[in-house]
């Protein structure tokens, strides 16, 4: 079952993405040092950004 990301929000001043954007969930690790979720994403635009827990805001849906 694949699922896609929704950014709500990201703390990247560098990256072209936009809240509302969406891409395809690649992986959800968890950070060995900071213990937190880095998550993967293939971006529709392109982008390879992860997004980090508590930094970063997404909403992960399933794909039809």
């Amino acid at each position: 079952m694949k699922h896609k990301v929704e950014l709500i929000y990201t703390s990247d001043p560098y990256t072209k993405l936009k809240a509302g954007d969406i891409g395809e969930l690649v992986s959800i690790n968890i950070d060995p040092f900071d213990k937190v979720r880095i998550v993967s994403v293939k971006w529709e635009n392109g982008s390879t950004l992860r997004l980090i827990e508590g930094q970063d805001r997404w909403r992960v849906y399933e794909a039809d």
